[in-house]
C-alpha cells in the first residue's frame, strides 16, 4: 500500500503535466519556431519569451522582436481555401535562410494577415514572405478642446479665436453744432456796427424773409422762418446801432 503511493502521485503528475507536454511539440528541423503553436497569440508568446526565435525573426524582417511579436498577434490562422503556390522561407545549416518555391495544398493550416494574405506556415512558422506585415493603427485626433485656441460657447459650439472678429470699441462723440445760415447772417450787423456802418440795409432782408447768405437760387427754395435767437440778434444789432450813432453825434 505504501509502496503504491508514490507511483499514483507520479502518474497523476504525468497526467496534469500531458497537455503541455502535446503543445510543447517541437516542430521539424528548418523552422524558424522552437515549438509548434496552436495560435497567433502562441507565436506571439514565443517570440517574446524565446531569444533565439526572437533573433531568427528579427535578422530575417529586420525588425525588432517587438514588432515582430506585435505584428505576430495581429495574424489569424485559416486553411488555405485553394492551393498556394510561392516561396517559402527556412533555415539551412549554420541557421542561414534558404527559400524555395512551393506549393501548399488546399486546407493546410497558415496565418494570415489582416488583408487575408498568407504570411506564415502554421506548422512550423516559416515566413511566406520577406516584409513583416503591419496592421495600420489608428491614430486618434487630440479633442478639439485641447486647442488653446478654441473656446466653449454656452450652447456647446466652438468658437475660434482666431477667426473671430476684433473687438470694435464706440466711443460717445458729442455731435457738432453747426450754426444755421440765419444765425451766421445775424451776426453780421454785430460787426458792423462795432465798425461804425449802418446794420440797417442788413438787417431788413432778415427780418422779412431775405435770408443773409444771398446769391443766386435756381431751386427758390421757400424763405426761411426767423428763429427767436435770430430776432434777438438782430434787436440787439438795432440796439447797437442806435447807440452807436447817438455817441457820434
Amino acid at each position: 500500500m505504501k509502496a503504491s503511493r508514490p507511483l499514483l502521485i507520479a502518474l497523476t503528475a504525468t497526467l496534469a503535466l500531458a497537455p503541455s507536454i502535446s503543445r510543447a511539440e517541437r516542430t521539424p528541423p528548418g523552422a524558424f519556431l522552437r515549438y509548434r503553436v496552436q495560435s497567433a497569440a502562441d507565436a506571439s508568446r514565443q517570440v517574446v519569451e524565446d531569444k533565439t526565435v526572437a533573433a531568427r525573426y528579427s535578422e530575417f524582417y529586420k525588425s525588432s522582436p517587438r514588432q515582430v511579436s506585435d505584428a505576430f498577434a495581429d495574424f489569424r490562422l485559416v486553411q488555405l481555401s485553394k492551393e498556394w503556390h510561392g516561396r517559402v522561407y527556412f533555415l539551412g545549416r549554420g541557421n542561414r535562410v534558404i527559400s524555395e518555391m512551393r506549393t501548399l495544398n488546399k486546407g493546410r493550416w497558415v496565418y494570415v494577415d489582416w488583408k487575408n494574405n498568407p504570411v506564415l506556415d502554421a506548422a512550423c512558422g516559416n515566413p511566406l514572405t520577406t516584409s513583416l506585415p503591419r496592421k495600420p493603427r489608428q491614430v486618434l485626433a487630440p479633442p478639439a478642446t485641447s486647442n488653446p485656441l478654441l473656446l466653449t460657447a454656452q450652447g456647446g459650439d466652438l468658437l475660434s479665436m482666431a477667426t473671430a472678429p476684433a473687438p470694435v470699441f464706440a466711443m460717445d462723440l458729442a455731435p457738432l453744432s453747426i450754426l444755421p445760415e440765419t444765425q451766421v447772417a445775424s451776426i453780421e450787423p454785430l460787426i458792423l456796427a462795432s465798425r461804425g456802418v449802418s446794420p440797417l440795409p442788413f438787417l431788413v432782408p432778415l427780418l422779412f424773409g431775405g435770408g443773409g447768405g444771398g446769391g443766386n437760387h435756381n431751386d427758390n427754395p421757400p424763405p426761411p422762418v426767423p428763429e427767436p435767437a435770430s430776432i434777438v440778434m438782430a434787436g440787439m444789432g438795432l440796439a447797437g446801432a442806435f447807440r452807436l450813432r447817438r455817441r457820434t453825434r
